[in-house]
Parts: C-alpha cells; structure tokens; sequence
C-alpha cells in the first residue's frame, strides 16, 4: 500500500498538468479569437476608404486621372476628397458618402439636372470653392434619404443663380444676393440667413424649415410653406413692409 501511494500521487499531478494546459491552450484560444472578431469589427465599422481626385474632370469621366485614379469613379457610398488645384465638374446625378472640398466643385445644369446627394449622416466639408455655374436646369445638393447631411466651412457660391437644398444642416451663413434663389425642397437648418432685395427664398409645402441664429429678410424676398412650419431659435428681422411667414414657431 505504502508502494502505491507514490504511483497515485504520480498520476493525480499528470492528469492536474494535463488539464492545467488544456486550459491555457482553451484561454489563448479564446483571446486569440476574441482579438480578431474585435480587428474584423473594427475594420467594419471604418467603412470604405476615401476616393481623391488626381486631376481635373467631370465626374463621370473615365478618363484616367481626369478626375479619377485610373479613371474609375466613386461607388455611391465612397468618401470623396477633391484635392487642392483640381476641379470637378457634375453635370449629372450623383451620390457620395461625404464630401470634402480641398479644390473647386462646379455644379452644372446645362444639359440637365445637377444633383449631388450626400449619404445621411455623412458631411460636406468646403475649404475650397462650390459654384452654381448654369441653372438652365435644376441644381440640388441633398440628403440621403432617411437624415440629415451637414455642410461646413464656406458658403456655396450661388452667382446670380438658383440651387435647391433638401435634408441639410447648413453651418456656414447663407447670403441670399439680388437675382439669386434658394428653394427648401425637404427639412432643412441654417445657422443664419439673410435676403437682400431681389432674392428669392422658398419654403416647400409641407416642409419645415429652422434657423437657428439671426435671420434677416428683405421685402417680398420670402415665399412661405403650406402645410409646413418656419422654427426660429435666434431673431428675426423684417426689412420693411409686411411679409407671410406662415406657421411660426419661436424658441428651441
């Protein structure tokens, strides 16, 4: 019996090993695993990395490098970047999934429609320079549907001419100029806005329209909603005259 205790002892530790490294080779198993699902949902939720032009071109050119990197376009969920000294130029529809402006970006509608539309909750960022160059046809920067797209930095260049706006958070202050229109086709917010006489601001029907900060309008410059509501968060002034702002709402 004495002779057997040792031979038992011996086996107990081997099976105490035994199951000691199954569980470390379970735990590292399970870390190492654990550590790619999190590498694999992080390289998820980056999304699609950003397309920058190479030079200047329409957007649906498939010229390389005129504007595109081997003349292939953006997908519709594509950030886009339109770098410093190159101009892009939409004579079409198109979609983005963002949108920095570092260069130019003309939009035109002399052939027909202009439309850019930037994913929901997405952003256009302008350090650059966005005109309206013909309005022959219609020109609109819009929302993906089901949100709201920011606009930052500068104002976009309107020239003398007419741009719809629809599902956007326009930051930068908005100067409507004598000859020129701005038409709020869906939801839209603005940090403040101002019409000079001659100008033309118009409220879609059914469509609420915020201003956050100072709005001043100048005489007959403003065409009201039906159905729709005009929210002001900031003061309002009226430049002789009176005017129909329709639904009013004040305070945030």
């Amino acid at each position: 019996m004495q002779g057997a205790l040792p031979s038992r002892a011996r086996w107990v530790t081997a099976i105490l090993r035994f199951f000691s490294f199954e569980l470390h080779f379970l735990r590292t198993a399970f870390v190492a695993t654990f550590l790619c699902f999190s590498q694999v949902l992080s390289f998820a939720s980056v999304g699609p990395p950003p397309v920058t032009t190479t030079g200047s071109g329409s957007w649906d050119s498939i010229v390389p490098d005129a504007p595109w990197p081997g003349g292939v376009a953006p997908n519709p969920t594509d950030p886009v970047i339109v770098d410093v000294g190159h101009t892009l130029t939409l004579t079409g529809s198109v979609d983005c999934g963002g949108l920095t402006v570092d260069g130019t970006v003309n939009l035109d509608g002399s052939a027909g429609a202009s439309t850019l539309t930037i994913e929901a909750g997405s952003s256009l960022s302008n350090s650059g320079s966005i005109n309206v160059v013909d309005d022959t046809n219609p020109v609109t920067i819009q929302g993906g549907s089901g949100g709201m797209v920011a606009i930052y930095g500068t104002a976009v260049n309107l020239n003398g001419k007419s741009v719809h706006l629809a599902r956007i958070q326009y930051d930068p202050p908005l100067s409507i100029a004598s000859g020129e229109t701005v038409s709020v086709d869906d939801t839209c917010e603005f940090t403040s806005l101002q019409t000079s006489s001659g100008a033309s601001l118009m409220q879609g029907n059914y469509v609420n329209l915020t201003v956050t900060g100072a709005m001043t309008l100048a005489s007959g410059t403003f065409t009201r909603s039906i159905g729709g509501k005009l929210k002001l968060n900031g003061n309002l002034l009226l430049n002789s005259a009176n005017q129909n702002l329709g639904d009013v709402v004040t305070g945030p």
